[in-house]
């Protein structure tokens, strides 16, 4: 998925840093980007398959939070984003 998400934004014109090794549990990276004076943090997870606690503990500290494969309905992703969800 790196190999996807990072050479797009780096066409885009942000440049990509802070990458940290594979995290096992959640399988999963982090990487920050920029671009100006703006920075984005990027988790890049291998399925959407993770557990709800890893999905909210990266929901406090990245921007993005982006994975391979189908997705859940918008109703079940809620769960880790506090309840809040879009009307469907």
């Amino acid at each position: 998925m790196n190999l996807e998400i990072i050479p797009n934004l780096r066409d885009k014109g942000w440049q990509c840093h802070s990458f940290t090794d594979p995290v096992k549990e959640g399988e999963y990276i982090t990487v920050k980007a920029s671009k100006g004076d703006r920075e984005i943090k990027i988790s890049l997870l291998y399925t959407c398959a993770t557990g709800n606690d890893i999905y909210k503990e990266l929901d406090k500290s990245c921007d993005f939070i982006l994975y391979q494969g189908a997705y859940y309905t918008p109703r079940e992703l809620c769960v880790w984003r506090d309840g809040k969800c879009p009307p469907t």
